[in-house]
């Protein structure tokens, strides 16, 4: 299907591919240390746009840091009872 205009009309991915590519990612820069580019060469492996996945990538490092700075120390001494 496509636009009044003629672009393709575009459909979001299945979340395992939004999950497998913001994976990707983390694992990359993990594995090089580098940072630079990783991203866009990723995006284009899934056909997919860097803006959204770069999005996604902050989304969950966001998500994972609020749920990890929301643990007061008596939470976690909590935990180990």
């Amino acid at each position: 299907m496509e636009l009044s205009n003629g672009s393709p009309r575009w459909y979001p991915p299945e979340p395992e591919v939004k999950a497998r590519a913001v994976e990707l990612v983390i694992a990359t820069i993990k594995e090089t240390g580098e940072r630079r580019g990783v991203i866009s060469r990723i995006a284009r492996q899934f056909d997919g746009g860097t803006q959204s996945l770069s999005n996604w990538v902050r989304e969950l490092r966001s998500t994972a840091g609020s749920v990890r700075d929301s643990r007061q120390p008596s939470a976690i001494a909590s935990d180990s009872s």
